[in-house]
């Protein structure tokens, strides 16, 4: 289902310019139809699975890297990004902090 994003936000009890600055930042994707933007409701999902959870600091850090590397994964797809040298760059990152999978 797709919901008016005025609606949205008034359901979310959130503002129109934060809907906006989660869209500008890439976690909120709004559908536009003519002169109307929408949300539809599996990206309204994905934008509350987003919302910051609270625990141990490990499961929070591996929550916002999975998060990022959604976004690069999108990234890489629209052709943002060179696929090679998104591979190599996160090689060489998990290497520097010991996350690397040879011993």
């Amino acid at each position: 289902m797709r919901r008016p994003l005025r609606e949205f936000c008034e359901g979310e009890r959130v503002s129109l310019r934060h809907a906006y600055n989660e869209h500008y930042a890439g976690r909120l994707v709004f559908t536009k139809v003519g002169n109307r933007i929408f949300i539809d409701d599996e990206d309204a999902d994905r934008w509350r699975a987003l919302a910051p959870k609270i625990g141990r600091v490990g499961d929070v850090a591996l929550q916002a890297a999975e998060r990022a590397l959604e976004t690069l994964g999108r990234a890489v797809k629209a052709g943002d990004i060179d696929h090679a040298l998104a591979v190599k760059r996160l090689q060489a990152a998990a290497a520097a902090f010991g996350l690397s999978s040879e011993p």
